[in-house]
């Protein structure tokens, strides 16, 4: 499920308590971080 097109962004913000641009902003921030060791599922 894709819940950045799901939702509007004020529903986004009322289910996840973050807005869509937060969202965006931290997984490019700790993108290298929280990703996967291998490419096992891609």
């Amino acid at each position: 499920m894709d819940h950045f097109t799901r939702w509007s962004d004020e529903e986004f913000r009322i289910r996840f308590r973050l807005s869509k641009d937060t969202v965006v902003m931290l997984e490019q921030r700790f993108r290298n971080e929280i990703a996967p060791k291998t490419n096992r599922y891609t």
